[in-house]
This record gives C-alpha cells, sequence and structure tokens, in this order.
C-alpha cells in the first residue's frame, strides 16, 4: 500500500483540474469525515468505525452529518 496521501493530495487533485469521483478510505470517523469532503473528496469508505461503535445506528447517523458538513457544492 502506498503511505498516507491526505487532505491536501485530494485538493490538489481538485485545483489541477480532475474531475474524477475520489473516495477518502482508510481511517476515516465521525471526527475527519468533514475535512475529507471539505478537500475535495465526493465521499468516504468507512468500515472500522461502524463496526467498532457502540451503537452503530447513531455513529452512522454522525458519520452521515459529517461527510454533508463538509461537502462544497
Amino acid at each position: 500500500a502506498k503511505p498516507v496521501q491526505g487532505f491536501s493530495f485530494i485538493e490538489e487533485l481538485r485545483t489541477n483540474g480532475f474531475q474524477v469521483p475520489i473516495v477518502g478510505i482508510g481511517g476515516i470517523s465521525a471526527n475527519n469525515a468533514s475535512a475529507v469532503t471539505h478537500a475535495g473528496a465526493d465521499g468516504v469508505s468507512v468500515i472500522t468505525a461502524i463496526t467498532n461503535a457502540n451503537n452503530i445506528q447513531t455513529e452512522v447517523k454522525k458519520l452521515k452529518s459529517a461527510v454533508r458538513k463538509g461537502l462544497v457544492y
């Protein structure tokens, strides 16, 4: 696997005109999902944050809210 690319890589892709779907993968949680989509990602892929949650339904709601908060239309 390649090293973590981070938010700046997503921003760089968008700044340079790349108009392909971008999905943030790896280490995504409700705490950082909005930063990923705000950087230019179209969405996130989440496994651990949901499967390790005490309340899956609550965690999914928090993730959805965070993703929507970061989206720039």
